[in-house]
């Protein structure tokens, strides 16, 4: 919308502008009273007749230039909006970096190594609080190692989400104060046909890959609404494609995936979203024994031509975990340079 020659458009932060906040809130505020009071001018009879149904903080540049053409080519006025999709709703806009977390706690399972190391990485560089959970203590200490400048932001808790998902949000919660966001990367496979697992192995990859979610969901769930947060899960692409990895893993990620979607729906009235990541094929530690072969192989078989990096998933995790995604539930992000092109 333009009104005066200045350009009005939604927002839910402001980026890197020099903006001064004139009034806040709005409630049912006719943008005739915007324009007559703020503006001083008179807009058109279509936006006349219009009329916020929800609160807003309207933003105005200290000067907006010389001269009415001047003023066409920038955007001098920001409406930000506080509907229930956005954490923090009324509060101050940060005004500096896109995707910021200040002010965000997220527990990040399997944090120590892969996908949820670089996931924890980007999140303490972009101003959030961390805590990581892995089963091996020796993997803690090295991320913690590898990270002294985030030391102070960065909480550790040693667990199996199979067992533990309970207790890891409970240590989480007293670290950090609470959870605004919940990341689901933990997760476990067999490696065989399954005409030779076991039913036992079965239930191991179920009871890690989408039980523990569940768990950690339900004991999580007080605090992520308090804060108005966001569950990411990580699931993969063999939950599509099928070919990929074991029975177990794949079925349980398919269900990691539509659980998501049903939370989606479910916790959206507390303002809660849901949504999924389904990594292709990732060079993480885990296929460091893997021989040159296997990669000759697969790097065909995608579109993009490389293996996929852990940060690439971690910038996924950024946008879809920050205030910029407040519009965006129940989705199923795909990283995998366009292998399953789905």
């Amino acid at each position: 919308m333009e009104c005066c020659g200045i350009d009005v458009f939604g927002a839910s932060r402001v980026i890197e502008s020099p903006l001064d906040a004139v009034v806040s809130p709005l409630r049912r505020t006719r943008y005739s009273t915007v324009g007559r009071t703020l503006l001083g001018t008179r807009l058109s009879r279509v936006v006349l007749n219009r009329c916020l149904q929800t609160d807003f903080a309207l933003w105005r540049a200290s000067t907006i230039g010389q001269g009415r053409r001047r003023a066409r080519a920038k955007p001098h006025v920001v409406l930000r909006s506080a509907l229930p999709g956005h954490r923090k709703v009324g509060g101050i806009v940060a005004a500096n970096r896109l995707f910021s977390l200040n002010g965000e706690s997220a527990l990040v399972t399997g944090g120590g190594t892969g996908i949820g190391a670089a996931i924890s990485r980007l999140f303490l560089h972009m101003g959030a609080q961390v805590t990581i959970a892995s089963r091996r203590e020796s993997k803690l200490e090295a991320f913690r190692n590898s990270v002294p400048q985030h030391a102070s932001f960065l909480h550790a808790v040693p667990g199996d989400v199979a067992v533990d998902s309970e207790r890891i949000v409970a240590t989480a919660v007293a670290a950090m104060g609470s959870i605004s966001i919940l990341v689901n990367n933990a997760s476990t496979s067999v490696g065989k046909p399954m005409r030779d697992m076991t039913g036992a192995e079965w239930q191991t990859v179920y009871t890690t890959n989408l039980e523990a979610a569940f768990r950690l969901c339900q004991s999580a769930l007080p605090s992520l609404e308090a804060n108005r947060g966001c569950i990411l899960h990580i699931s993969s692409a063999s939950a599509v494609a099928g070919d990929y990895d074991d029975a177990a893993y794949v079925s349980s990620k398919s269900g990691l995936e539509g659980f998501s979607r049903h939370l989606a729906v479910e916790l959206a009235a507390d303002g809660v979203r849901s949504n999924v990541i389904r990594p292709g094929l990732i060079n993480t530690e885990a296929f460091a024994d893997y021989p040159d072969e296997f990669f000759e192989s697969q790097i065909p078989l995608i579109p993009l031509g490389r293996l996929g990096s852990p940060e690439d998933v971690a910038y996924a995790a950024l946008y879809l975990c920050s205030r910029e995604a407040a519009f965006v539930t129940g989705a199923v992000l795909t990283v995998d340079g366009g292998e399953t092109r789905i």
